[in-house]
């Protein structure tokens, strides 16, 4: 009996510990404009120069550090490093911030519509359009499907 109850007690400790650190692992950090990689803040400049930031994360993810960037009007910047790999808003992207193939295929077979979502993923990118489809694209920008 006194077995299993030393190995409960240790169970338990081992149990809050591991829920301990990954509280305090996975917490981002609030960061100023002046802590982000040159890279962040060159798109930032270039891209969205007349937005305003409301708040700058980052967290590490494995070895790389992904920054996340929340501006006034609810456009969401991602960074791995300082490669883009989301933006999210409300509103019309610029149109510098997607590959041209993209924009092309979207101007041509939505000409109503404008992309508000761009995703990078490891295989491919995909859009979500101001009416709510989503299009899925290679990593060349070559179409794939509607998702």
């Amino acid at each position: 009996m006194r077995k299993i109850s030393n190995f409960k007690a240790i169970f338990s400790a081992l149990l809050v510990a591991v829920f301990s650190l990954s509280i305090a692992i996975a917490k981002d950090k609030v960061i100023q404009y002046s802590e982000l990689p040159v890279g962040v803040s060159t798109y930032i400049q270039k891209h969205f120069p007349q937005h305003k930031i409301q708040r700058i994360t980052v967290d590490k993810e494995g070895l790389a550090k992904e920054y996340e960037i929340d501006m006034t009007d609810n456009t969401e910047l991602k960074f791995i490093d300082s490669k883009i790999i989301e933006i999210k808003s409300d509103v019309k992207l610029p149109s510098s911030t997607i590959p041209n193939s993209i924009s092309q295929y979207v101007t041509k077979n939505y000409p109503n519509n404008f992309i508000v979502n761009w995703d990078l993923e490891r295989t491919f990118q995909e859009v979500e359009l101001n009416n709510g489809i989503e299009l899925k694209f290679s990593l060349t920008g070559d179409f794939i499907k509607i998702k």
